[in-house]
């Protein structure tokens, strides 16, 4: 479990690194999206993805009030552990693509 939880850290990493975000140090980071900053980070050795927005408002008026915390901004994804690192951030890519900037 650890090393696929490593394997997908590096592929998002990168990704954020490719597509206009801020990577500073290993975790988390900040993708730059259509609604605003989206934090990302990883449940440390599990394949749990926690993001949240930085302005709830613009988030939730984006996304909807169900399809996040309308609150906190946190729009969090446990993801099967059967799944492969390469599945994960397939499923991750997918979910955040309608959100940057561009994309």
């Amino acid at each position: 479990m650890k090393e696929k939880a490593a394997e997908l850290k590096t592929l998002i990493a990168k990704y954020i690194a490719d597509n206009n975000g801020l990577v500073f140090g290993p975790c988390p980071w900040t993708l730059r999206t259509e609604l605003g900053h989206l934090l990302v980070s990883l449940h440390e050795g599990y394949t749990d993805i926690f993001w949240k927005f930085e302005d709830v408002d613009r988030a939730v008026a984006g996304l909807g009030r169900f399809k996040m915390n309308p609150y906190s901004g946190k729009w969090n994804h446990h993801l099967p552990n059967s799944w492969s690192a390469q599945q994960m951030f397939d499923y991750w890519t997918l979910q955040v693509k309608s959100l940057t900037a561009g994309g």
